[in-house]
């Protein structure tokens, strides 16, 4: 038994030796090959810009003045908003002349004044006036006889905001005028220096016939303030309008 015993330890001292010998004699694994790393440019995907539509600009009225006005003028189609901000006199008309291709009509006017607690109305009329054309070259009898409109008192959203008469609310009218009136005016008005222009004028047998064409030369807008009640005259302004195109 005793030897047994013997034979059995030194069995188990053999093998724990062999294990240990195969762990410290056995060679690491051959190092793995590095793979190579292939670069590129990054590419960056710029997301396209949506289109951003016309605003109207922010308000800037006319510095130092009591009172003025932002007229969105529209002169485009689609339409654009180009303001003009106008300082307005207290004692005659303010005159704004409209290039060609601009419009007031539909527009709206805003309208600036240093007292919060003032009120204020806007009332607007047009004039028409005569143009001789030629199909292209014409001459506006604006310093004639025209048709003024009664004043209209304008729709007003808000107290400082206002919009203008649609054109379809304008009628062209005329006072009545004769042939002989009208070659009478254009001869004083273009004397001999426009023979042709003279002969198209002898064709015409009223306002709105032949080469006579009747059309809005100005519009008007008269800013009245409340006080005490009454409605008084603060402001006139006066758009003139091209003729004949």
């Amino acid at each position: 038994m005793h030897r047994l015993i013997i034979r059995l330890l030194t069995a188990v001292i053999t093998l724990s030796i062999g294990l240990t010998v195969s762990r410290v004699l056995r060679l690491p694994p051959p190092p793995q090959p590095i793979q190579p790393v292939i670069t590129s440019d990054p590419i960056v995907v710029i997301p396209p810009i949506p289109e951003v539509p016309d605003l109207p600009p922010e308000p800037n009225p006319a510095q130092g003045a009591d009172l003025s006005i932002g007229v969105a003028v529209d002169g485009e189609d689609p339409p654009t908003y180009q303001l003009r901000y106008i300082k307005l006199a207290k004692h005659r008309t303010t005159i704004v002349k409209l290039d060609l291709g601009e419009y007031l009509d539909s527009s709206e006017v805003t309208l600036y004044f240093r007292s919060r607690t003032a009120r204020y109305r806007i009332l607007q009329r047009y004039r028409t006036s005569m143009t001789i054309s030629a199909e292209g070259p014409h001459v506006d009898l604006i310093d004639w006889r025209h048709f003024d409109s009664q004043w209209e008192l304008l729709n007003s959203p808000r107290p400082d905001l206002f919009h203008t008469v649609p054109a379809e609310q304008m009628d062209v009218e005329f006072p009545r005028t004769s042939r002989a009136d009208i070659v009478k005016e254009a001869r004083r008005h273009i004397g001999k220096d426009w023979p042709d222009l003279l002969e198209l004028a002898k064709t015409c047998r009223g306002p709105n016939d032949g080469a006579c064409l009747v059309g809005v030369s100005s519009i008007y807008l008269k800013i009245q303030k409340q006080v005490h009640g009454r409605w008084i005259d603060a402001a006139v302004v006066e758009f003139q309008i091209p003729m004949g195109c």
